[in-house]
């Protein structure tokens, strides 16, 4: 008998364990409803309320639900403050500044927010790497193409067609700088190169959460 109940009581307990790492992952479907009726949850909507008014509030959103360009955009565009943390449970707070945010703005401010930051990220604007700008060309060729003849076999002879690393530094315009070039080890500078490379706008900036950020390349090219 004792057996079965301490069976019982170990699947509640995984049962109670589940719905909550579901609730805190976003996959129970039942939305948090706020009890007007609880003197504490009355009490919370009324600090909310109070708070909205003063605009001096900041509302949690689960980062599972809801991007970094999402919350860029609240605060764009609607001057919302938004922390993302991802283990937290809905409350009647949080609730009701999201009822406040929708008779504020006449529009559910979350899904119009989701739908502009969606089409933000999925058009480049939101996240997405440097890209090499030349038309047509990678960057060895845009090199090759640069260089004089002259200039090509004075590399050739000088590095004997050993494999370089160009390390370029980029800017959060697109204009690149040599860092340095790695050969066999060795870092060193070379004037040819950082004459054809340096100052030039060669890359669309990497773009992070909606913001050009400076970044690094390093490409391996031989000349022979």
């Amino acid at each position: 008998m004792q057996c079965y109940i301490k069976i019982i009581t170990a699947y509640l307990c995984l049962l109670l364990s589940n719905s909550l790492w579901a609730q805190d992952n976003g996959l129970l479907f039942k939305p948090f409803e706020p009890d007007s009726t609880d003197k504490a949850c009355k009490e919370e909507m009324m600090m909310a309320e109070k708070d909205f008014l003063s605009n001096n509030y900041t509302l949690k959103l689960k980062p599972s639900l809801h991007s970094k360009t999402q919350q860029k955009v609240l605060k764009s565009d609607f001057g919302v403050n938004v922390t993302l943390l991802e283990h937290f449970f809905e409350d009647c707070y949080n609730s009701h500044l999201k009822a406040q945010l929708r008779k504020h703005f006449g529009m559910d401010v979350l899904e119009r927010t989701s739908t502009k930051a969606d089409s933000l990220d999925s058009a480049g604007a939101g996240n997405r790497n440097q890209q090499f700008k030349p038309a047509g060309l990678d960057f060895r060729e845009y090199l090759i193409q640069t260089l004089t003849q002259q200039e090509l076999a004075r590399l050739s002879m000088k590095y004997k067609g050993a494999l370089l690393y160009i390390q370029l530094d980029i800017n959060a315009s697109g204009v690149c700088t040599v860092r340095e070039i790695n050969i066999n080890s060795k870092r060193l500078q070379d004037p040819i190169i950082s004459a054809a490379l340096d100052g030039k706008e060669l890359y669309y900036p990497r773009i992070d959460d909606g913001k050009a950020v400076a970044t690094w390349m390093a490409y391996p090219i031989r000349f022979e």
